[in-house]
């Protein structure tokens, strides 16, 4: 899956305007990315991700990679919500966000951009 031509596809109407906006969606789209084509969910054939084969351990892996992403991720974007989620064992997912954030701010000294859960 080539990410760059995806995003190239993605029309920019307020660029202009909102030029961060769109890097940090960006950015946010390439490690999402990352961890799904590595995944074993992930069919590079068909280049799809069949989430129908997921187990909750599958899912608490792929969150776990990269919380301030995938949370946001499968919560909004897959449809999935915290309720399903829950269902599935992972009870506290937005918690999963904030211990990274958490962890960022202890390796940094000081919270990164867009870290707040």
């Amino acid at each position: 899956m080539d990410v760059e031509e995806f995003l190239k596809k993605i029309p920019r109407p307020s660029v202009e305007d909102i030029p961060e906006l769109y890097r940090e969606l960006d950015e946010m789209t390439r490690r999402i990315a990352e961890i799904l084509t590595a995944s074993s969910l992930y069919n590079a054939g068909t280049q799809e991700v069949d989430f129908g084969k997921a187990t909750s351990e599958d899912l608490v892996e792929l969150i776990s990679k990269d919380p301030e992403v995938m949370v946001p991720f499968f919560v909004m974007i897959t449809g999935l919500s915290h309720r399903e989620l829950k269902r599935c064992g992972l009870g506290g997912v937005y918690s999963l966000r904030r211990a990274r954030n958490r962890e960022a701010t202890c390796r940094h000294g000081e919270e990164r951009p867009g870290a707040s859960a």
